[in-house]
C-alpha cells in the first residue's frame, strides 16, 4: 500500500512539469514567429527609405532596428530555415556571413519614371493577363505608392475596383481597345432583370461552354447511429440449485 502511494505522488510532478513544458514550447514558437514578422518589416523600412540599400546580416539589422532584439538561437534559426525560404526576402552569403535584403513584390523605377514604371507595368499585367495587382503591392514596393497612384487615377489609366478578398485591385484601362458597334449596342440595349444565373448557365451550356458553378459548402452527413444492444443482467434466484427437490404441502 505504501509503495502505491509513492508511484502516484512521484506521478504527479511528472505530469506538471510535462504540461509547462509544452506550454513554454508553444510560447518560444510564437515568439520566434513574432521576432520573423520584426525582421521582415524592418528589411521592409530600410528598403523604402533607400531602394539601393544593402544586404544586411542579423547583427548589424539588429543595430540598426532599436525595437529588434534576437539572441543566438533565434538568429540561428531565422538565418538558416525562415528567411532563406521567405518570399519576401533576398539572401546573399558573403564567406562564413549570411546577409539580407528587402524584395519588394514591383520592381518599379524610383525617382521621377516611377509613374510610367507602373504604368507599363500595369499595361503588362492587363496584356498577359497576369495575376492582378493590389494597392498593398504598391505600398510594399514604392514609399510614394498614394502619390503614384492617384496620378494615374486622374489621367484615367487606371481603375481601382473592390476584389472577393476586400483587397484593393488596380486594373488597367485599355481606351484603345475598339468594340464592335453592333455589340455595344446589344450589350447597352438588352435588359438583365430577368437574367438568372440559372437561364445564363443553360444558355453557356447550350453553346457547347463550360458553366463556372459556385459549389457551397457540402453539409456533412451524420452518420448513423447503430444502438448496441445492451445485455439483460443475469437475475440470480435464491435455491434454484434445489428446485427439483422443494415440494409443496397444503394443510
Amino acid at each position: 500500500m505504501q509503495s502505491l502511494l509513492e508511484q502516484k505522488k512521484k506521478d504527479k510532478p511528472l505530469k506538471r512539469l510535462l504540461t509547462t513544458s509544452t506550454s513554454h514550447t508553444n510560447h518560444c514558437q510564437s515568439n520566434r514567429i513574432a521576432q520573423l514578422v520584426k525582421v521582415v518589416q524592418c528589411l521592409r523600412s530600410i528598403y523604402l527609405a533607400n531602394p539601393d540599400s544593402p544586404y544586411l546580416s542579423l547583427d548589424e539589422l539588429e543595430k540598426q532596428c532599436e525595437e529588434l532584439s534576437l539572441d543566438s538561437s533565434s538568429k540561428y534559426w531565422l538565418a538558416s530555415h525562415e528567411l532563406p525560404d521567405n518570399p519576401r526576402i533576398h539572401t546573399h552569403v558573403v564567406g562564413n556571413s549570411v546577409k539580407f535584403r528587402y524584395k519588394p513584390p514591383l520592381h518599379l523605377d524610383h525617382g521621377e519614371r516611377q509613374v510610367r514604371s507602373l504604368l507599363s507595368l500595369f499595361k503588362t499585367c492587363h496584356q498577359t493577363c497576369a495575376k492582378p495587382i493590389t494597392v498593398e503591392d504598391v505600398h510594399d514596393s514604392t514609399r510614394n505608392a498614394d502619390r503614384s497612384i492617384q496620378r494615374l487615377l486622374d489621367k484615367d489609366k487606371i481603375a481601382k475596383v473592390m476584389g472577393r478578398d476586400r483587397k484593393e485591385i488596380l486594373v488597367y484601362k485599355d481606351h484603345d481597345k475598339q468594340l464592335h458597334a453592333e455589340f455595344l449596342s446589344l450589350f447597352r440595349n438588352v435588359s438583365m432583370d430577368d437574367l438568372t444565373h440559372e437561364r445564363i448557365r443553360r444558355v453557356l451550356v447550350n453553346h457547347g461552354q463550360t458553366a463556372y458553378e459556385v459549389k457551397g459548402r457540402s453539409e456533412a452527413v451524420k452518420p448513423t447511429e447503430t444502438r448496441r444492444e445492451r445485455s439483460k443482467p443475469t437475475k440470480i434466484r435464491h435455491n434454484e440449485h434445489v428446485s427439483s427437490q422443494l415440494e409443496f404441502y397444503r394443510n
